[in-house]
């Protein structure tokens, strides 16, 4: 969820409310998200889906945040 999350965020796209269930088939879930723009939300997170690797969510150095981090 938390992917999903920043992918919308880096495209400036509101996220009004979201939940997920707590389980299903095959260990999958599900997101429901309510977003401000959901035909740009649906060609962000499928551009996302089809053509970036997953990584794995965790917090990045702190060297590394930011617009201004200098680069190491």
């Amino acid at each position: 969820m938390a992917h999903v999350c920043e992918q919308l965020a880096g495209e400036h796209i509101a996220i009004e409310y979201a939940y997920c269930s707590s389980g299903g088939r095959n260990g999958k879930t599900v997101g429901i998200f309510k977003v401000s723009n959901t035909d740009k939300a649906l060609r962000v997170l499928s551009v996302a889906t089809n053509h970036a690797p997953r990584r794995r969510m965790g917090r990045r150095p702190i060297h590394t945040r930011g617009a201004n981090a200098a680069s190491v």
